[in-house]
């Protein structure tokens, strides 16, 4: 006979059924798309300062106590074990694990220092100009998409004000959570947290407050299904709601009030007020915002896009540049003071003044300051003073002040370049087998630069082995000296 179960085993049988909430939260605290102020702010700061990273990788301090104050930071409450909050400990860990996300997504990349060796800085990545045209909602979605291909969003995550259990119990937590991987010993990968997120918010209606407890709950009820079936008997399902949610739902507690908050898809909402030991899960919920609704629109039209570029074939790229978003004007007014202020968050407008302007805040309304070191950062960043003027005449609401326009251009007088290049110098035996090597097509499309009458400078050794083909064509060897 089949042994009877246990009345304390809670398995699920079915996907439970997610209910809204009849009343509203005596709290609400409504979401804002931070996460996405915040990258612009740390992109500025590529153009603004020279961030080499330490040896071990990290943001130094000097640079990431000025990156700080201009941050949209979350709320932080006390360690609810040590009584301990560090404030700027916390807020340096999150620039570094956001650097460390843009890196994955090539919005930043290393360059090596030519005039220092075993040294790198940051510079804009290969994905930068692309990420710069796109709206809120696109800029959402890839890093949405960032976390389905399984970058490790978790580490964004600020959520400590939220309680499972007793604290007491958080150190079996600890001990179990393994930080690189995010998951502990669990062996499903972030791919299927996201998808299980979805199939869990998939009953979610938009404007409508659920309790978290009950979303977990519905989590969990998928999850198990998932792992009963991917892993038999190499990894169980966790019988006991109460001891998933400590070791494996944690997890999609930090994802949702940290990672999906600050990206300001979900609004939250709590029946009691933290008194220093967190708040309970019974006492919390979240409603889906009206961003949470345009995102999903966007998203069915970047997917039909993908696959009308399937159909089409491999060969035929289509750039996706959204239009702006329909609430911004795409204007701004500067000040005679030279602060450029920003009524609503344009994003790609923001973005065209981040490599010539210095960041004060970058949030519903935003604004940014033009300084002497600001505008030759640009001039150093290769954008030319009439492109600057171009930008600031285009998009300005009201006419530039006359003291600005001085201003600009008398500080973009006063930056003057000395340029270094590396590359090699060839120097040919006479000017006629110069003259008869520069007329070979495939040389002059390598664009040598004349130095002397028999002396050239190509930038780099495939222009070397080039010549050294054409040469040796002629019967003239090619000889390297350091």
């Amino acid at each position: 006979m089949p042994k009877k179960q246990s009345k304390s085993v809670e398995e699920p049988q079915v996907i439970v059924k997610l209910q809204a909430r009849p009343d509203e939260p005596q709290t609400v605290i409504s979401a804002e798309p931070m996460l996405i102020y915040n990258i612009a702010v740390l992109l500025n700061a590529l153009f603004q300062m020279k961030i080499e990273p330490t040896q071990a990788g990290y943001i130094p301090k000097r640079i990431a106590k000025k990156i700080i104050p201009l941050l949209t930071m979350p709320p932080y409450e006390e360690n609810e074990i040590t009584g301990y909050l560090d404030e700027n400990a916390l807020a340096e860990d999150y620039i570094n694990r956001l650097y460390a996300i843009l890196h994955k997504m090539e919005l930043i990349a290393f360059e090596e220092d030519a005039f220092k060796e075993d040294k790198v800085h940051l510079i804009p990545g290969p994905q930068y100009a692309t990420w710069a045209q796109w709206d809120f909602t696109y800029q959402i979605h890839e890093i949405l998409a960032q976390w389905q291909r399984g970058t490790y969003v978790n580490a964004l995550s600020h959520v400590n004000m939220i309680y499972t259990q007793q604290p007491k119990e958080y150190s079996a937590y600890y001990n179990d959570y393994n930080y690189i991987t995010g998951y502990g010993s669990d062996l499903l990968q972030a791919q299927n947290k996201h998808k299980f997120f979805l199939l869990a918010l998939k009953d979610c209606q938009y404007t409508t407050w659920y309790r978290l407890d009950d979303l977990m709950r519905k989590i969990w009820s998928v999850e198990s299904a998932e792992r009963l079936q991917a892993f038999h008997y190499q990894q169980k399902p966790s019988k006991k709601y109460d001891d998933w949610l400590m070791y494996y739902g944690k997890t999609y507690i930090e994802v949702l009030l940290g990672f999906v908050s600050d990206l300001g898809l979900i609004d939250l909402g709590y029946d009691e007020i933290s008194q220093g030991m967190g708040i309970p899960l019974h006492a919390c919920s979240i409603r889906m915002t009206p961003l949470a609704e345009q995102l999903a629109r966007t998203s069915q039209v970047i997917q039909e896009r993908q696959v009308t570029r399937q159909v089409k074939g491999p060969r035929v790229k289509e750039a996706v540049t959204p239009a702006r978003t329909p609430e911004s004007d795409g204007h701004y007014v500067i000040q005679p003071n030279f602060d450029i202020m920003l009524l609503t968050p344009d994003m790609p407008l923001i973005y065209q003044l981040l490599s010539f302007t210095q960041v004060k805040r970058i949030h519903q309304a935003s604004t940014l300051q033009l300084t002497r070191t600001s505008l030759q950062r640009g001039l150093e960043n290769g954008i030319t003073i009439e492109q600057i003027i171009k930008v600031l005449t285009k998009h300005s609401r009201v006419e530039i002040a006359q003291n600005v326009l001085y201003s600009i251009r008398d500080w973009s007088s006063q930056f003057k370049t000395a340029q270094a290049f590396s590359g090699y110098i060839v120097e040919f035996p006479d000017e006629e087998t110069a003259e008869r090597s520069m007329r070979n097509a495939a040389i002059a499309k390598l664009a040598p630069r004349q130095l002397a009458p028999r002396i050239f400078f190509v930038s780099n050794l495939a222009a070397v082995l080039a010549l050294k083909t054409k040469l040796d064509q002629d019967g003239i060897q090619l000889m390297y000296h350091q």
